[in-house]
């Protein structure tokens, strides 16, 4: 389970730098987005490959602890979510474009080292309901973390204090 709650903590590290950058630091929010890509897709493989504390049962709503799993479920889609959309906005560009690069219009389209925009006006309706989608899962994210926090502080305790690495039952 150690494996797991340092794979949390880490991932989650990741979610808040992206959620935290999304104003005005772009290449580091672009950045941020594909490390929690990669620990969507980590924790997609150790689930698939049954490793402890990574089981696909944890994302299940049902038995004694459903409270617990439809929140954690919701989490993970929220932030599956705009992970997924802020990748199909970014095509990579991120990853590829130098910085000095990656200039853009009033309307948010990137222009080329040489002036031309890239895309035309059906690819901006396109881009702009995708980031619309982006930015809304973005918003739910953090009542949606704040609620898992809560419930966790207030009903689950024992298990707050696992994933913080204290001793499940306070001393004395």
């Amino acid at each position: 389970m150690k494996a797991f709650r340092t794979y949390h903590l880490f991932f989650v590290l990741a979610v808040i730098i992206a959620y935290f950058t999304a104003e005005g630091l772009d290449l580091a929010h672009a950045w941020a987005g594909y490390l929690v890509a990669a620990f969507l897709a980590l924790r997609g493989l150790l689930g698939l490959m049954r490793a402890r504390g990574f089981a696909w049962t944890r994302l299940v709503p049902f038995g004694p602890s459903a409270v617990t799993h439809a929140l954690t479920l919701a989490l993970f889609l929220c932030i599956a979510g705009v992970t997924a959309t802020g990748i199909v906005m970014d095509k990579g560009a991120s990853l590829s474009t130098p910085p000095t690069l990656q200039i853009r219009n009033e309307h948010g389209d990137q222009k080329a080292e040489h002036g031309r925009y890239f895309g035309e006006t059906e690819r901006h309706e396109r881009e702009s309901a995708m980031n619309e989608i982006h930015e809304v899962l973005g918003n739910i994210l953090l009542p949606l973390a704040i609620v898992h926090v809560l419930y966790l502080l207030l009903f689950r305790f024992d298990m707050a204090r696992f994933m913080l690495f204290a001793p499940r039952k306070a001393a004395g």
